[in-house]
């Protein structure tokens, strides 16, 4: 599933972005993972599943006693009663005993992907003036500290997993794929950089709204979504049931039909980069529990994300905040709608020992009242405010270290010599000869 979602960021991404730029953008997006995933590996892993073995964790996972032994510290308080999961502080750089070493790693290597989805989406609102260095430093920082945090608390046992046994509010925050913990946050880290790097050299103008820059190629751009699409439906399969992956698939038919009608409906032309942005909004958008809904509330939640993204594309154009790739738009408003959908159309047939609670979810619309809605709404809040405000605190200091943004002469020429000494397309030459002495 990694390898597959990068490879798929890495033709959207590029698709989507000047040919100038290619060659810099397939290396930020490769390095940056890579990065992410040595700072989830010396701290993050531990922060986020430190304490899944713990008393207090609220998420049953696949995983044995001796495991469960190996990872049993969470750091938190006793407050009002309850029990506030903050942090795990077990398994950094892997370490644990030779019996649970085996179950660690396979653990590790699952949760891994999240984060490797989360920073390549991240990563694509930074391209095409983001130095490669500093990119780098800035998926290291959220690979070590701020996506696992998040994960705590939703998937490791912390506080908000368990606001339903604490406090009686449903099942406690439920994303069963990663709507929230992955693509909002995806999402937020992604316009965290747009607004901290600022918008590329002419992209927009004082007297009008703002100067389109097109992508370099169309079919990088919907074979990328076609990638995208497979790996989180597959993903989905094994992570949950086949439903998940129908559904899955039948949100995102309904994020890209409802982006084709309103294009039709608004006169304009059905932009291929403006069909894959819908697809793919509407996929994150059943993230959280393609699993607990009917396929035709699948279509449903996809079509409004549809709606969402192209929405929320038009206002930050509005707000002057430029996104090459409509990862803000798509990871955000997608996984926060995902998020809040799951509180609304979870059908009460499924989710049984979610959080540790018996019962199945059960959404508004299904006779579950207002408290599993309201869990949702509270997880949305707090992992939009605590990411935007790590990741803008993480960027920020890198850019006071380093420096986020390339030389405006080199975002002019195209970073693919200047930063990283190779050209995305190079035309062939000629090899020269041995000189004929004759």
């Amino acid at each position: 599933m990694t390898l597959a979602s990068v490879g798929g960021f890495l033709l959207y991404q590029c698709g989507l972005t000047r040919a100038k730029n290619s060659g810099h953008t397939s290396t930020l997006l490769l390095v940056g993972v890579l990065f992410g995933l040595t700072g989830y590996w010396i701290g993050g892993f531990a922060v986020q599943t430190g304490g899944v073995g713990d008393a207090h964790a609220a998420l049953a996972l696949p995983i044995s006693q001796a495991e469960k032994s190996a990872l049993d510290h969470e750091l938190g308080f006793i407050a009002f009663g309850h029990h506030w999961g903050l942090m795990g502080s077990a398994g950094f750089f892997l370490a644990t005993d030779d019996s649970a070493r085996d179950g660690v790693a396979t653990l590790f290597l699952i949760q891994a992907a999240f984060l490797a989805i989360a920073v390549a989406a991240a990563l694509g609102a930074a391209l095409e003036r983001g130095r490669l260095l500093a990119m780098a430093f800035c998926a290291y920082l959220i690979g070590v500290l701020v996506y696992p945090l998040l994960a705590n608390w939703v998937w490791g046992g912390g506080w908000l997993a368990e606001l339903g046994r604490e406090f009686g509010l449903g099942h406690g925050f439920v994303d069963q794929g990663g709507a929230g913990v992955v693509h909002e946050t995806a999402g937020t880290l992604a316009l965290v950089f747009a607004v901290v790097l600022g918008p590329r050299h002419g992209r927009f103008g004082r007297h009008q709204p703002f100067n389109a820059i097109p992508g370099h190629n169309v079919p990088f751009i919907v074979l990328g979504s076609i990638v995208l699409l497979i790996s989180w439906m597959t993903a989905n399969a094994f992570a949950s049931s086949g439903l998940a992956a129908v559904n899955t698939l039948l949100a995102a038919t309904g994020g890209l039909v409802v982006s084709f009608i309103q294009a039709a409906w608004q006169r304009g032309r059905p932009e291929p980069a403006r069909l894959c942005r819908g697809l793919l909004g509407g996929a994150v958008s059943s993230c959280a529990c393609a699993g607990l809904i009917d396929p035709w509330a699948a279509f449903l939640i996809g079509g409004v994300a549809g709606l969402l993204v192209q929405e929320a594309v038009v206002h930050l154009e509005r707000k002057r905040i430029d996104d090459p790739v409509g990862a803000a738009a798509v990871h955000g408003a997608g996984g926060i709608w995902g998020v809040v959908a799951a509180g609304l159309f979870a059908n009460g047939t499924a989710g049984d020992g979610i959080n540790g609670v018996a019962t199945p979810v059960r959404g508004l619309f299904f006779g579950g009242a207002w408290h599993q809605l309201a869990a949702q709404v509270i997880g949305c809040v707090t992992g939009f405010s605590v990411v935007y405000l790590l990741g803008y605190a993480c960027v920020s200091l890198v850019q006071k270290i380093l420096g986020n943004r390339v030389e405006l002469a080199d975002e002019t020429d195209g970073l693919d010599w200047s930063e990283v000494g190779a050209l995305g397309y190079q035309g062939d030459t000629e090899a020269e000869g041995p000189a004929d002495d004759s």
